[in-house]
Protein backbone atom coordinates (compact mmCIF):
# COMPACT_ATOMS: atom_id res chain seq x y z
CA UNK A 1 0.00 0.00 0.00
CA UNK A 2 2.56 2.24 0.87
CA UNK A 3 4.40 1.16 -2.39
CA UNK A 4 1.39 2.21 -4.06
CA UNK A 5 0.93 5.90 -2.68
CA UNK A 6 4.72 6.53 -3.46
CA UNK A 7 3.93 5.58 -6.72
CA UNK A 8 0.73 8.01 -7.11
CA UNK A 9 2.65 10.55 -5.42
CA UNK A 10 5.01 10.72 -7.79
CA UNK A 11 2.96 10.70 -10.71
CA UNK A 12 1.40 13.73 -9.43
CA UNK A 13 4.59 15.10 -8.60
CA UNK A 14 6.09 14.74 -12.11
CA UNK A 15 2.51 15.68 -13.55
CA UNK A 16 2.58 19.05 -11.62
CA UNK A 17 6.12 19.90 -12.24
CA UNK A 18 5.11 21.46 -15.80
CA UNK A 19 6.19 20.68 -19.87
CA UNK A 20 9.61 20.22 -20.67
CA UNK A 21 10.57 21.24 -24.26
CA UNK A 22 10.85 18.38 -26.07
CA UNK A 23 14.33 16.87 -27.07
CA UNK A 24 15.74 17.42 -30.56
CA UNK A 25 14.55 14.08 -31.88
CA UNK A 26 10.67 14.78 -31.01
CA UNK A 27 11.54 18.43 -33.39
CA UNK A 28 12.59 16.30 -35.76
CA UNK A 29 9.97 13.48 -35.79
CA UNK A 30 7.48 16.23 -35.53
CA UNK A 31 9.11 18.27 -38.71
CA UNK A 32 8.58 15.09 -40.49
CA UNK A 33 5.46 14.74 -39.94
CA UNK A 34 4.71 18.66 -40.34
CA UNK A 35 6.16 17.87 -43.61
CA UNK A 36 4.38 14.72 -44.71
CA UNK A 37 0.85 17.02 -43.86
CA UNK A 38 2.40 19.95 -45.87
CA UNK A 39 2.04 17.72 -49.10
CA UNK A 40 -1.41 16.92 -48.01
CA UNK A 41 -2.55 20.09 -47.82
CA UNK A 42 -0.30 20.68 -50.87
CA UNK A 43 -2.32 18.00 -52.85
CA UNK A 44 -5.61 19.44 -52.49
CA UNK A 45 -4.87 22.96 -52.85
CA UNK A 46 -3.99 22.10 -56.29
CA UNK A 47 -7.14 19.48 -56.46
CA UNK A 48 -9.06 22.51 -56.20
CA UNK A 49 -7.72 24.46 -58.35
CA UNK A 50 -7.59 21.74 -61.52
CA UNK A 51 -11.21 21.15 -60.16
CA UNK A 52 -11.87 24.98 -61.03
CA UNK A 53 -10.09 24.70 -64.29
CA UNK A 54 -12.40 21.11 -65.24
CA UNK A 55 -15.77 22.73 -64.31
CA UNK A 56 -15.05 25.89 -66.33
CA UNK A 57 -13.98 23.47 -69.40
CA UNK A 58 -17.43 21.93 -68.93
CA UNK A 59 -19.39 24.28 -68.72
CA UNK A 60 -18.05 25.84 -71.80
CA UNK A 61 -18.29 22.73 -73.70
CA UNK A 62 -22.38 22.13 -71.92
CA UNK A 63 -23.37 25.96 -73.41
CA UNK A 64 -22.70 24.29 -76.66
CA UNK A 65 -25.71 21.38 -76.19
CA UNK A 66 -29.83 22.30 -76.38
CA UNK A 67 -30.83 23.17 -73.21
CA UNK A 68 -32.98 20.61 -72.42
CA UNK A 69 -30.66 17.94 -71.20
CA UNK A 70 -27.50 19.82 -70.15
CA UNK A 71 -29.34 22.36 -67.63
CA UNK A 72 -29.55 20.03 -64.82
CA UNK A 73 -25.92 19.42 -64.60
CA UNK A 74 -24.92 22.94 -65.84
CA UNK A 75 -26.54 24.09 -62.82
CA UNK A 76 -25.54 21.33 -60.72
CA UNK A 77 -22.08 22.39 -62.42
CA UNK A 78 -22.67 26.23 -61.61
CA UNK A 79 -22.86 25.37 -57.88
CA UNK A 80 -20.20 23.44 -57.52
CA UNK A 81 -17.68 25.86 -59.10
CA UNK A 82 -18.96 28.31 -56.76
CA UNK A 83 -18.14 25.63 -54.03
CA UNK A 84 -14.68 25.27 -55.38
CA UNK A 85 -14.52 29.10 -55.05
CA UNK A 86 -15.54 29.31 -51.60
CA UNK A 87 -12.94 26.41 -50.73
CA UNK A 88 -10.19 27.94 -52.91
CA UNK A 89 -10.82 31.10 -50.87
CA UNK A 90 -10.62 29.33 -47.81
CA UNK A 91 -7.42 26.98 -48.49
CA UNK A 92 -5.93 30.10 -49.75
CA UNK A 93 -5.98 31.66 -46.24
CA UNK A 94 -5.02 28.29 -44.60
CA UNK A 95 -2.30 27.87 -46.71
CA UNK A 96 -1.72 31.51 -45.35
CA UNK A 97 -1.51 30.64 -41.86
CA UNK A 98 0.27 27.43 -42.61
CA UNK A 99 3.02 29.59 -43.97
CA UNK A 100 3.80 31.00 -40.65
CA UNK A 101 3.79 27.84 -39.01
CA UNK A 102 6.53 26.33 -41.16
CA UNK A 103 8.84 29.57 -41.09
CA UNK A 104 8.28 29.44 -36.99
CA UNK A 105 9.37 25.54 -37.47
CA UNK A 106 12.09 26.54 -39.57
CA UNK A 107 13.71 29.09 -37.45
CA UNK A 108 13.57 27.09 -34.12
CA UNK A 109 15.31 24.09 -36.64
CA UNK A 110 17.82 26.21 -37.48
CA UNK A 111 18.60 28.37 -34.45
CA UNK A 112 20.87 25.74 -33.18
CA UNK A 113 19.12 24.81 -29.81
CA UNK A 114 16.82 22.62 -31.65
CA UNK A 115 14.08 21.96 -29.40
CA UNK A 116 10.41 23.26 -29.40
CA UNK A 117 9.14 25.68 -26.55
CA UNK A 118 5.66 23.48 -24.99
CA UNK A 119 3.60 26.62 -26.13
CA UNK A 120 5.32 26.25 -29.75
CA UNK A 121 4.83 22.46 -29.91
CA UNK A 122 1.45 22.62 -28.87
CA UNK A 123 0.37 26.15 -31.23
CA UNK A 124 2.24 24.17 -34.19
CA UNK A 125 0.19 20.81 -33.29
CA UNK A 126 -2.77 22.14 -33.41
CA UNK A 127 -2.29 23.97 -36.68
CA UNK A 128 -0.74 20.60 -38.01
CA UNK A 129 -4.02 18.62 -37.09
CA UNK A 130 -6.14 21.56 -38.82
CA UNK A 131 -4.21 20.61 -41.67
CA UNK A 132 -5.18 17.28 -42.00
CA UNK A 133 -8.66 18.14 -41.22
CA UNK A 134 -8.81 20.46 -43.59
CA UNK A 135 -7.12 18.20 -45.77
CA UNK A 136 -9.62 15.53 -45.73
CA UNK A 137 -12.64 17.71 -46.04
CA UNK A 138 -11.45 19.11 -49.40
CA UNK A 139 -10.79 15.81 -50.58
CA UNK A 140 -14.51 14.57 -49.71
CA UNK A 141 -15.29 17.65 -51.65
CA UNK A 142 -12.90 16.96 -54.45
CA UNK A 143 -14.37 13.53 -54.76
CA UNK A 144 -18.05 14.63 -55.48
CA UNK A 145 -16.70 17.07 -57.72
CA UNK A 146 -15.21 14.83 -60.14
CA UNK A 147 -18.43 12.22 -59.89
CA UNK A 148 -20.25 15.24 -61.15
CA UNK A 149 -17.76 16.30 -64.06
CA UNK A 150 -17.61 12.08 -64.89
CA UNK A 151 -21.54 13.16 -65.11
CA UNK A 152 -21.31 16.20 -67.37
CA UNK A 153 -18.51 14.11 -69.26
CA UNK A 154 -21.27 11.38 -70.17
CA UNK A 155 -23.20 13.54 -71.34
CA UNK A 156 -21.38 15.24 -74.04
CA UNK A 157 -20.44 12.26 -75.20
Amino acid sequence: MRFLIACLTLLILSACSGEKPPKEDEVTLFSSDWDSTTALVTDQVTGILKAQESAQELLSALDTLPEGPATDIKTRLEKELQALGEASEASFAFVNRWQEGATRLNAIKESGNGTLSASDLKELQQLKQEGQQQAKAWATQLDSARILFEEARMILE
